[in-house]
C-alpha cells in the first residue's frame, strides 16, 4: 500500500508535472466535500506550485481557483513579492486582473530590475511610472544600474529620466560606478549627457566619483597576467571628450552654413 500512497505524493506529482493525477485527487476531494473546497485548496496550492517547474499543474490550478470568482487572488501577488519570489509573482500576474497587477506593479518593477527579469518588466512596466522613486529616492533604472542588470537597463533607458537623483545625489550612472558594474557603465555612457556626468547634487558628480573609484585600483580577475582594472574615470573622460568633439563639429557646421552663398541667398529672399 505504501507504494500506492507514494504515487499520490504532491511533490512527486509536481516534479513530473502530472496534471492528470492532480485532477484525479481534486475529483475525489470534490466527491467527498464540494466544489468550493477544491477551489480553496487550489488557491492555497497555487503560489507554491508556481515556484516549481510544473506549468501544466500550475495552469490547471489557476483555472480551478479562478472558476466562479471575480478575480484570482490579489494577496498571493503581494505574498510572492514580499518573499522576493519573482517567478511566482510573474505567474500569478498572468492570471490576475489589471487593477490587481497595478496595485503591486511598483514593487514588481523594482524586483524585476534587480533580478534582470525582462519578462516580468514587460508585465509591470505598462502599469507604472518608471521614474517613480522609492523611499530612498531610487528609481528602477538606478536599481538596474546598481545590480548590473543589462536587459533591464536596455528596457528602462528609453523610458527613464537619466539625470534623476536619489536622496544621496546619485543618478543611475553614479550607481553603476559605485558598484563597479563596468558593462552597465558602458551602456549608460553611450548616450550620457554632459550634465549627467558633471552635474552635482549633494556635492557629488559622476566624474568625481569615477576618479575616486579608479584611484582605488579595483582589479577584476585573480590571475596577474589576465587581470584587468576598473577604470571608470578614463571611460567617463572619453565620453566627455566625445561630447566636446560633437559640440565643436556642430559649431563648425553652423558657421559653414552661415557663409554658404546659397544659404545666404535663401536668407536674403526670406527677408
Amino acid at each position: 500500500m505504501s507504494a500506492n500512497y507514494a504515487e499520490w505524493d504532491l511533490g512527486s506529482i509536481y516534479r513530473r508535472d502530472d496534471v492528470e493525477r492532480l485532477q484525479t485527487i481534486f475529483t475525489a476531494l470534490t466527491a467527498l466535500a464540494d466544489v468550493s473546497v477544491a477551489k480553496d485548496l487550489a488557491l492555497k496550492a497555487l503560489l507554491d506550485v508556481s515556484r516549481k517547474n510544473a506549468p501544466r499543474c500550475s495552469n490547471w490550478l489557476a483555472q480551478t481557483a479562478a472558476a466562479g470568482r471575480p478575480s484570482l487572488n490579489p494577496p498571493a501577488l503581494h505574498t510572492a513579492l514580499a518573499n522576493r519570489n519573482l517567478a511566482a509573482a510573474k505567474f500569478l500576474a498572468r492570471h490576475s486582473l489589471k487593477r490587481e497587477i497595478a496595485a503591486i506593479a511598483d514593487g514588481g518593477l523594482f524586483l524585476a530590475a534587480s533580478e534582470d527579469d525582462s519578462e516580468s518588466l514587460e508585465i509591470f512596466i505598462p502599469h507604472v511610472n518608471v521614474n517613480k522613486a522609492n523611499a530612498s529616492g531610487h528609481t528602477a533604472l538606478m536599481v538596474a544600474a546598481a545590480h548590473g542588470s543589462m536587459r533591464a537597463l536596455s528596457m528602462l533607458l528609453p523610458r527613464s529620466k537619466r539625470e534623476q537623483r536619489d536622496n544621496d545625489g546619485f543618478n543611475a550612472l553614479m550607481h553603476a560606478i559605485s558598484r563597479h558594474n563596468e558593462d552597465a557603465l558602458v551602456l549608460l555612457l553611450r548616450d550620457a549627457s554632459e550634465k549627467e556626468i558633471t552635474g552635482q547634487a549633494s556635492g557629488n558628480s559622476a566624474i568625481e566619483l569615477a576618479r575616486d573609484a579608479q584611484n582605488k585600483n579595483i582589479q577584476f580577475g585573480l590571475n596577474p597576467e589576465t587581470a584587468r582594472y576598473f577604470r571608470p574615470h578614463e571611460m567617463v573622460k572619453a565620453r566627455l571628450e566625445a561630447i566636446e568633439i560633437s559640440k565643436v563639429t556642430n559649431e563648425a557646421m553652423a558657421r559653414a552654413d552661415g557663409v554658404d552663398p546659397e544659404s545666404n541667398s535663401r536668407k536674403s529672399r526670406r527677408v
